[in-house]
């Protein structure tokens, strides 16, 4: 068996973004959005974007080509995915945050490429290939491109792709049958709450919501590069462990401090209507604080409105960049009963989420398992050091 560096087997071209200089053309262009986290490819959410035609016409994607992830990631996440296009994304393009590779040696199966990519993202390699730049991950290209692969025969390299295939779709299935668990379980915890809040509301009747709360915005404070003294940024993707974080200067003119018992809802962005609470920090401009006008037990008020988190959703208003309906908002009939029962209502939802978080653990825990023994399979396959 002989083993090649990638760019001795493979070409690599960058991706494109709109164009600057005429004749155009609107074409799709795939995004690192269209990378899921388990290296397929997912064509919801498709961008349409005028480029020139020169740029396009030399980053047409065809079947077997790869795509690869060279800018992103998160801090748990880093650069370096990669996704196999097949026939459903011929024709399409790809961003100038990713790259195309493409196999032009006749001595290597593009599929049994794409899978050693997998085995080199999932063991963690791509780690020491990446830097940072404003909180964006860059995989160095270069020593990328020096990376050594196996190269059996073709005849053995289609009798990997064949057993791992058939491997890995058991896994999958296995994997949707725990994403089919999660989403059992989330239609639970709506039927649960949309129960008690309409019986609450026929029963006990309802004020707007407008008569109860008000909504503080938050306001970005002065960034500082020390820790000590100063408080977290509390943007959506920081709250939800999703990017590092920023800290902000506690006195800085006209910031929102939010306490853990507080409650926060996201105003601006696809997510708006989101709520948070059990943070600590200074509020993001994107977010606002809830501010009670009247006595109401808070963890009622937040069960409440994760029970109208859809609604809230689906009645965004904005076009580029959406906002959260106040209108839709300050007018949501919410029930007031009795401070003891709005008690007895927190402590049956408390009960209630507490067992359906403890099936969640449990599913997600083996949602790890799943995973692991798709890296286990690679790394046997692969590793030859």
């Amino acid at each position: 068996m002989k083993f090649c560096r990638l760019d001795e087997v493979c070409d690599f071209q960058s991706g494109l973004w709109t164009g600057k200089k005429g004749p155009y053309k609107v074409v799709k262009v795939l995004r690192n959005t269209n990378f899921t986290k388990d290296n397929k490819l997912n064509l919801e959410n498709i961008a349409e974007i005028k480029v020139e035609v020169k740029q396009f016409e030399k980053r047409v994607l065809e079947k077997g080509d790869i795509l690869i992830e060279k800018s992103g990631g998160g801090p748990n996440q880093p650069v370096g995915r990669v996704v196999l296009i097949d026939k459903r994304a011929v024709d399409y393009s790809f961003s100038n945050f990713t790259s195309r590779i493409r196999v032009f040696s006749d001595d290597l199966n593009p599929n049994y490429l794409y899978l050693f990519l997998n085995y080199i993202y999932l063991s963690g390699k791509t780690e020491n290939l990446q830097r940072r730049s404003t909180g964006i991950r860059n995989l160095q290209l270069k020593e990328y491109k020096q990376l050594v692969i196996p190269v059996p025969s073709l005849q053995k390299q289609e009798k990997i792709v064949e057993r791992l295939e058939k491997v890995f779709e058991n896994i999958e299935l296995k994997f949707n049958l725990y994403k089919n668990k999660i989403e059992l379980h989330k239609q639970l915890c709506k039927s649960k709450l949309n129960q008690i809040f309409n019986d609450e509301l026929v029963k006990s009747g309802g004020i707007k919501l407008n008569d109860l709360v008000d909504l503080q915005k938050g306001k970005k404070p002065e960034i500082s590069q020390q820790i000590e003294g100063n408080l977290p940024y509390l943007t959506a993707k920081y709250i939800r462990g999703e990017s590092d974080p920023e800290y902000g200067i506690p006195n800085s003119k006209g910031i929102v401090l939010v306490n853990p018992k507080d409650y926060v809802i996201i105003m601006d962005g696809s997510n708006s209507g989101e709520v948070f609470t059990g943070i600590n920090g200074i509020l993001a401009s994107t977010m606002g604080k809830i501010i009670l006008k009247q006595k109401i037990n808070l963890k009622y008020l937040g069960y409440f409105l994760d029970f109208n988190k859809e609604n809230l959703a689906n009645t965004k208003t904005g076009s580029a960049i959406p906002h959260l309906s106040k209108d839709v908002f300050f007018n949501l009939q919410i029930p007031v009963p009795s401070s003891k029962d709005q008690e007895k209502i927190v402590v049956k939802l408390d009960k209630f989420f507490k067992k359906v978080n403890y099936k969640l653990k449990n599913i997600n825990e083996e949602i790890y398992l799943v995973n692991n023994l798709k890296k286990s399979i690679l790394n046997k396959e692969f590793s030859y050091e």
